[in-house]
């Protein structure tokens, strides 16, 4: 009997556990103060949110389709969303459920928010322990907000009293690097109990919702500094100078536009220099466009060729990448199946993953997963649906061989 695939990537919170702020990012602010509250109105929600769509710009439309899912479902209500999808052919498929801490896109904060967001998938994993996966979103700005990172993380990882959480999520285009030095005590704990990590690693999506970002978040402060005597490959020194140098002469982007820079691949190399046996997951490989782009542009500017170059690196035995969002497109399961093919270390590094409920304004979740399966082949759905998660998943904490 085959094993029960795992969707790597997936979200299920709703407008609850979103800060006002947020609508800010992809509408003009006064629209969205207005917006913001019509929202709080669950009858007026999705006529409300239909408006701020049809005001939104192409570029961040996905952002708001997870709003017209939010706005009108519970949590449980978005999570059986998901499983149906599954029901008829995967009934018992395992999701990880990705929670994203808010708080701290906007300088006042949002404080309280987050542990909405927590308390709902507490409640998801008691009702569904099998199958709910649930990880702990992470920023480092929590100390500064009184919460002692490696207490916290001892609170959900530790063997006495389990939370059921399985893994750490990053979400650096909120406002951080992930070399943040704040950020360095939960690699360490991570890499030494197997906690698997995931973090946003494209262009767009959710980020900073000022109007700017404060400078003291956009100059880059590593905890470990690489020079050219580091142990990179060719190149990889110079593309990381080349992006902190136009980092440094960007200041004044807004938001929209500088928070990228905090989501490159080339930032990993810092971390995982210094943590080569990280498990982490650079989430939806880059981007589709970059996937599809091939070698055009710099080499800062690929972000695709950065990310297979991390993951296929025999020196980071534990990165990743998932497919997740990007799956979506035929051209782009068509070019990772060639890289697959042409290299089959990579084909050990990807997970399947879907990003529900991202997908959902461009395919419904089952015929997502369907049209994946058959155009990336058996062999390779297998390796990344069933295989690499569970090596992924498993750490001192969760056996994910056992599911």
């Amino acid at each position: 009997m085959e094993k029960n695939i795992i969707n790597c990537h997936t979200h299920a919170f709703n407008f609850t556990c979103v800060p006002d702020a947020f609508l800010s990012n992809y509408v003009q602010r006064i629209i969205a103060q207005i917006a913001a509250g019509l929202l709080r109105v669950r009858w007026l929600s999705r006529p409300v949110l239909f408006l701020v769509k049809a005001l939104a710009n192409n570029k961040t439309k996905k952002m708001i389709d997870f709003l017209l899912i939010g706005t009108s479902k519970s949590v449980e209500d978005v999570f059986t969303e998901l499983r149906k999808g599954y029901q008829g052919i995967y009934p018992n498929a395992r999701m990880v459920i990705l929670t994203m801490n808010f708080d701290y896109m906007t300088q006042k904060g949002s404080s309280g928010l987050f542990e909405t967001q927590l308390a709902m998938i507490k409640d998801l994993k008691r009702k569904y322990p099998d199958v709910c996966l649930p990880f702990l979103g992470i920023d480092p700005r929590m100390e500064e907000h009184g919460v002692e990172l490696i207490s916290y993380l001892h609170s959900y990882f530790n063997k006495t009293n389990y939370s059921g959480f399985v893994g750490l999520k990053l979400y650096p285009s909120l406002g951080f690097y992930p070399f943040n030095p704040q950020l360095e005590k939960v690699y360490s704990f991570a890499e030494e109990h197997s906690i698997p990590m995931m973090t946003h690693c494209t262009p767009d999506g959710a980020y900073y919702a000022d109007s700017k970002v404060p400078e003291s978040l956009q100059i880059p402060v590593s905890f470990n500094y690489l020079t050219q005597y580091s142990d990179l490959p060719d190149g990889v020194f110079e593309a990381i100078q080349e992006l902190r140098q136009t980092i440094m002469h960007n200041l004044d982007k807004k938001p929209a536009d500088f928070c990228d820079f905090f989501l490159h691949p080339l930032n990993y190399w810092d971390v995982l220099d210094k943590f080569p046996k990280l498990k982490i997951c650079l989430a939806h490989c880059g981007g589709e466009e970059t996937i599809v782009g091939g070698n055009k542009g710099t080499t800062a500017e690929r972000w695709y060729q950065n990310v297979k170059e991390i993951v296929t690196r025999k020196a980071f035995a534990n990165t990743y990448a998932d497919v997740s969002f990007v799956l979506y497109r035929d051209d782009v399961i068509e070019a990772i199946r060639k890289d697959m093919d042409a290299n089959p270390l990579l084909s050990q590094k990807l997970l399947f993953g879907t990003d529900f409920f991202m997908t959902t304004r461009y395919v419904k979740e089952f015929d997502l997963v369907e049209n994946f399966r058959k155009k990336i082949g058996e062999t390779y759905w297998h390796q990344l649906a069933i295989v690499n998660p569970r090596k992924y998943l498993t750490s001192d904490f969760f056996n994910a061989q056992l599911i």
